[in-house]
Formats: structure tokens, C-alpha cells, sequence
């Protein structure tokens, strides 16, 4: 045990003293290549250690623990070919890695395939034979309650998951992206602000532990059901801890992780620092002031973005409100003020695969001095102490989650971007690799890319209602039910990913060059809204409102129709079909009409008028309606699709839903006939 314990501090002292040499920048690349692979070695000893069956199961499984970590680790020797490919020039190591490369789509391949068939086969031995617990990832999602075969599909998309989301995305999270900046903090933590360590050896076991203890909370999450939402946010914030290390801190200072940097030499920025002492040049005093002011705001709105989330989740977990102090709620606010109005900082997603890699690439801009630069001081000063005051003179005005809301809006740009970034990525990828006989590898691609699509955009929108939840949900009037506005954010929810798992439908589609995607996806939602009800008793059957009464309606529900359209015609909504044939797009638009009216005007109104009036129910459905169009439309066709929402949901309530179909329909037929074969654009 002592030689154990020996040879343990040894490799941990090695370790963080490679990547102190590393985060300043001295380090030759056979002793970052040393450091890799001692990283690479304790990351996944450290994983094993932890249990995947832990997270899976409720307990521990070690030869299954092996076999996943085994697989996993197969998955991640792409890693270990990208970090070669990347790096200048190496001396000791030069044969070894000369022979890796030559051997990589050979050693590839195979380690993708091997990795691939042991998924598979501890997928059939979870499903067949393993006890689930109910404290577990599979028994939050009451696995046991399913057929076998039913039981298989969701262990193996579960495995998925956690091969790319927590092995594949931590592994290089905490081995590559952050591993030398994580080790500094965690030196400076227990050398200055901790008092409670007893000598070198002690320092060491808690520097190693830092990570350790942050998985061992994050693992637990996935244990409950009422966590789960925490647990995804969770991930979603490493991911942004990762993003401001690789991105943010080489904007601001002069040290790059070259991994990244030298596939990014295209873009490449100048750091802030540089960027400033040549803008300063020749400035009086007064516009130095001016010039320090924007460039300090910006330095704090971009640290803020990605570092505060930190601090959400640790009040999330706690279950207490979050609350800033007054003064760094004013400094928060007057700094988004000066970014709106002088940005240095862009967000650009990577859409080049020629580099290997995927997502957002923080660009520095240079500043473009208007009329107000000269008042920027001002600006920041007047904001500052109109929000300090307002703080202190209202107390009942909660600035917290005023900042909040400003904070997430660059926030969901940037998941926007990282989200467009890695689908474009994978879809490109996968295509180029399709008709190679690579079965397992294509298969793994994909399901790769559908917890892509499933994860980003509900992982953010999971964190902002939890930020509600806790933190806003007291500001609302006491007669609404906060019950009521849980199953709203529900069926929302429930929306999203209904929407999501349309846009894997097409992509899938897309990759495979399906011909008419447009079609197959409209006729698989049809087939789903129709099966819902017998899915899910939940689910109300379907009633078209045929009758004498709503068929002699039928003639003034298309002139209605035919009101209707030139609202979205006056603000010239884009279009998402194009076809050069009028009986094609008459066949879409039906499955078009057919899909949106069973959705939001039979299940989503009928279920919200079971929690709110029929008036409140029809007003929220049409928002829902119009929101849910938000990639095809912009804020000024916005109201257009909402009226549209309330006028086809008060057809629905008096005259059937077949009329609200056929309002639907004539709308948009008159819109797209107009666009694509009148004024054909």
C-alpha cells in the first residue's frame, strides 16, 4: 500500500508540475505529450473509479465498469490522433507518433467498431439481466416499467449518452481544454485561501481530489427524477467552463492553448491587452478614460456569460434564491449597456470541418468610435447609479433577476451558434463518411448527433425555468397558480422537443439524401399526433367537429383564410419550402395544416383551457404557436402568426377543427403561391 501511495504522489506531483509548466507556456511537446498521457491515465482510472453502473444502475458493477470504461476509452482515440496532428514538432516521442499517424484510419476504425459491439453487447446484459434501482439514471426514467426489447433501445441511447456527453465531453473537458488552468486554481485555492492542509503530501490528495469531488456531486443529479433537469444544465455549464478557458481567457491575455488555436490560425484574434495599448496610443486623458471604460465592460460582460452560471447552479442545487450584491448588479447592467453599444466581442460559429473540430469561436473586434464614445464614461456612470439607487430607495424591486434575464440573452446566442456549429459539423461528417463501409461508425454518428439536437437548446431552456422556479417565481401575483404555470412550462418543454426531434427527423433525412425530406418528416409528425391518444390515454381523441352546422361554414373559412394570409405577405415571412410544382405544394401544405392545428389547437389548447379560461388558453397557445416558429421568422412577422394563433383557435372553439385545418391551409397557400410563383423568390 505505501509503494501504491508512493507511486500515486509521484504521478500527481509529475502532473501538476507539467501543467504549471504548461499554463506558462514553457513546455516542450514530449513533455505535454508526458503530461497527456498521465492526464489521460488518471482521468480514466478516475472514472472507473467513480462507476458508470453507479450513474446507470444505483450500484456498482465493476467487470461492467470495465468493460464501459474499456469502450469508452476506444471511442476516444480520435482524441489522441486530433492532439498529434495539432502539435509542431516532437523529438523523443517522434517514431511513436510518426507510426500512430501513418496506422490511424487502421487503428480508427477498429477501436470505433470494438467499441461500438461492447455497447451493444452491455446494453442486451443491462436490459436482460441487470437489476435497475429506482436512484438511478435508468430508474428516474422508470426503465423497468418497459418491455425488454423497449428496455434494450433506451439502455443503449442511455450508454450514448453518457459516451458522449459525459466520458468523450468531460474526458476532454478536464485532459485537454482545462486541465492546466484547473490545476493552477486548484493550487491557488489550497495554497492561499485554504489553512487546512498539513504539509506537501496533504496538498497533493486535495489538488486531486478537486476534480473528483465536483464529478461525485455532478454523478448524483442523475439519480432522481426531480434532479435530472439539473443534472443536463449541469453538463451544459461544464461545457461553458471549458468554452471560457479555451476562448475567453486567450482573448483577454496573450496565452493560447494551441490545440485549438493553431486549427483556428484563420481566425485567430489579438488579445485585448494588445488590442487596448495601441488604441490608447496618442488619446488624451479623458478618451484613455472612455476607451478603458468599454473595454473593461466587455472584459466583464463576456467573464460574467460564461462564469456566473457557475454560481446559478451551486444556489440551483442548494435551493436557494439566487441574489447578487446591489453594486455587482449595477456593474453587471452598465456593462451589458456599453457592450450593446460598443461591442468588441463576437460570437462565430466554426463551420469548417477541414479543422476537425466544431463550435464557437469568440472573435475580437475593433471598436468603432461613434458620437458616444466620448461619453461612454457617462453612460457607464449615469446606469451604474440609477440601478444602485433604485436598488436601495425599492427594495421590493428584485435587480437580481432583472440581470439575469439580461445575462441569458447572449447566452442563448451563444448555445444558438454552438448548437448550428455542431450539427452542420456532424451532418457534414457524417455524409462524407456514408458510403464507406463503416456501419457502426455511421450508427454511432448518428445517435451521436440526435443527443446533439436533444441536448443544447432543452439544457438551456432546463436552466432558465429552474432560474424561474427558484428565483422568479415569487414576483408573479399570487391569484396564478404556480401549478398551473409548472404544467405550462411543461407542455412547452414538451414542444421543444417535439420540434427537435422533427429537426433530427430532417437532418437524418438530409444526410441520407432522401429525396422530398420535406415530405417524409410532415408525414411521420402526422402519423405520431395521430397515434398520441393511443400512446398516451393523457391524449384527447380527436375530434374533427364534422357536422352539418361547421360544414355550411366551410366557404367563409376560406375567404377568412384568404384575409389571414396577407398579414405574413405584408411582413414577407421566409419561407421554408420551394418546389416549382402547385400540386406539391398543395399535398405539403395539407400535411402542413393538418400537423399545426391537431398540435397547438386540439392538444395544446384543449389541455390549456383544462388550467386556464378559454381566453387565457387561446392567448397562450398563439404565443407558443408564433415562438415556435422562431427559425423561419424574425420579431416583426411575430404578431402577424399570433393573431393568426388566437383567430384559427376561436375557428377551432366554434366551428371544428376541420375548418381551423382548412383556415390554416388556404393561408398558406395563398402565401407561398404568391412568394414562389408570382413574385418568384
Amino acid at each position: 500500500m505505501r509503494a501504491k501511495r508512493i507511486f500515486e504522489d509521484f504521478l500527481l506531483f509529475a502532473l501538476i508540475i507539467l501543467n504549471v509548466l504548461d499554463f506558462v507556456e514553457v513546455l516542450s511537446e514530449d513533455l505535454d505529450f508526458v503530461k497527456k498521457m498521465i492526464s489521460w491515465t488518471m482521468m480514466i482510472y478516475l472514472l472507473y473509479h467513480l462507476g458508470f453502473t453507479k450513474i446507470l444502475l444505483g450500484y456498482k458493477d465493476k467487470p461492467m465498469d470495465i468493460g464501459l470504461v474499456f469502450a469508452y476509452t476506444l471511442f476516444i482515440i480520435k482524441d489522441l490522433f486530433f492532439y498529434i496532428s495539432t502539435a509542431s514538432e516532437f523529438h523523443i516521442f517522434e517514431g511513436l507518433t510518426r507510426f500512430l499517424m501513418i496506422h490511424e484510419p487502421f487503428l480508427s476504425y477498429w477501436s470505433f467498431n470494438i467499441a461500438a459491439i461492447l455497447i451493444f453487447m452491455i446494453s442486451i446484459r443491462i436490459a436482460f439481466n441487470k437489476k435497475i434501482q429506482e436512484k438511478s439514471l435508468l430508474g428516474a426514467i422508470r426503465t423497468y416499467d418497459y418491455q425488454k426489447i423497449i428496455r434494450f433501445v433506451m439502455v443503449f441511447l442511455a450508454l450514448s449518452f453518457i459516451a458522449y456527453f459525459i466520458f468523450m465531453m468531460v474526458f476532454q473537458w478536464f485532459t485537454i481544454v482545462i486541465d492546466a488552468p484547473l490545476v493552477m486554481i486548484a493550487i491557488v485555492y489550497y495554497f492561499f485561501a485554504s489553512r487546512r492542509f498539513h504539509g506537501v503530501d496533504d496538498v497533493l490528495h486535495k489538488i486531486a481530489n478537486f476534480g473528483e469531488n465536483i464529478l461525485e456531486k455532478f454523478i448524483e443529479l442523475f439519480h432522481r427524477k426531480e434532479t435530472l433537469p439539473l443534472a443536463f444544465a449541469s453538463l451544459l455549464i461544464l461545457h461553458l467552463l471549458s468554452d471560457f478557458f479555451v476562448f475567453v481567457v486567450p482573448s483577454i491575455i496573450a496565452i493560447k492553448d494551441s490545440l485549438y488555436h493553431n486549427v483556428l490560425q484563420g481566425s485567430s484574434n489579438e488579445p485585448l491587452i494588445s488590442m487596448f495599448l495601441k488604441d490608447m496610443k496618442g488619446l488624451d486623458i479623458f478618451s484613455i478614460i472612455n476607451l478603458s471604460t468599454i473595454y473593461l465592460s466587455n472584459i466583464i460582460l463576456i467573464i460574467s456569460i460564461f462564469l456566473i452560471p457557475l454560481i446559478i447552479i451551486k444556489d440551483l442545487y442548494t435551493k436557494s434564491r439566487i441574489r447578487f450584491s446591489n453594486i455587482f448588479d449595477s456593474i453587471l447592467l452598465s456593462s451589458f449597456a456599453i457592450y450593446f453599444l460598443f461591442p468588441i466581442y463576437k460570437f462565430v460559429s466554426i463551420k469548417n470541418i477541414a479543422t476537425g473540430i466544431s463550435g464557437v469561436n469568440i472573435l475580437t473586434l475593433p471598436i468603432k468610435k461613434g458620437f458616444l464614445f466620448d461619453y461612454s464614461i457617462y453612460i457607464f456612470l449615469a446606469i451604474f447609479l440609477s440601478i444602485y439607487a433604485l436598488s436601495k430607495l425599492f427594495k421590493k424591486i428584485d435587480i437580481t433577476t432583472i440581470t439575469l434575464t439580461f445575462m441569458l440573452i447572449p447566452l442563448f446566442n451563444y448555445i444558438n451558434k454552438y448548437f448550428d456549429s455542431t450539427v452542420y459539423y456532424y451532418s457534414n461528417y457524417i455524409k462524407t463518411i456514408l458510403h464507406i463501409d463503416l456501419i457502426f461508425i455511421v450508427m454511432f454518428l448518428f445517435i451521436f448527433l440526435f443527443w446533439i439536437v436533444m441536448f443544447y437548446w432543452p439544457s438551456i431552456i432546463l436552466l432558465t425555468y429552474e432560474i424561474f422556479r427558484l428565483n422568479h417565481i415569487h414576483l408573479l401575483p399570487d391569484k396564478i397558480d404556480k401549478d398551473k404555470m409548472h404544467k405550462l412550462a411543461t407542455i412547452i418543454i414538451g414542444l421543444i422537443i417535439l420540434y427537435l426531434m422533427t429537426y433530427y427527423l430532417s437532418s437524418a433525412l438530409y444526410i441520407l439524401e432522401v429525396p422530398h425530406i420535406e415530405f417524409i418528416y410532415v408525414l411521420v409528425i402526422a402519423i405520431f399526433v395521430l397515434m398520441m391518444p393511443k400512446i398516451n390515454e393523457s391524449f384527447e381523441k380527436i375530434d374533427y367537429g364534422f357536422n352539418k352546422k361547421n360544414i355550411l361554414f366551410f366557404p367563409l373559412t376560406m375567404i377568412l383564410g384568404s384575409l389571414l394570409s396577407f398579414g405574413p405577405i405584408y411582413f414577407r415571412e421566409i419561407l421554408r419550402f420551394e418546389t416549382n410544382s402547385v400540386f406539391t405544394l398543395t399535398i405539403f401544405l395539407i400535411f402542413v395544416a393538418f400537423n399545426e392545428e391537431i398540435i397547438y389547437r386540439h392538444y395544446l389548447l384543449d389541455f390549456l383551457e383544462k388550467i386556464y379560461s378559454f381566453k387565457s388558453a387561446l392567448i397562450i397557445q398563439a404565443i407558443i404557436f408564433a415562438c415556435m416558429h422562431f427559425p423561419y421568422m424574425n420579431i416583426r412577422n411575430f404578431f402577424s402568426l399570433a393573431i393568426f394563433g388566437v383567430i384559427v383557435g376561436l375557428i377551432r372553439k366554434k366551428r371544428g377543427l376541420f375548418n381551423s385545418m382548412i383556415a390554416h391551409f388556404v393561408t398558406n397557400f395563398i402565401l407561398y403561391y404568391y412568394f414562389l410563383f408570382i413574385l418568384r423568390v
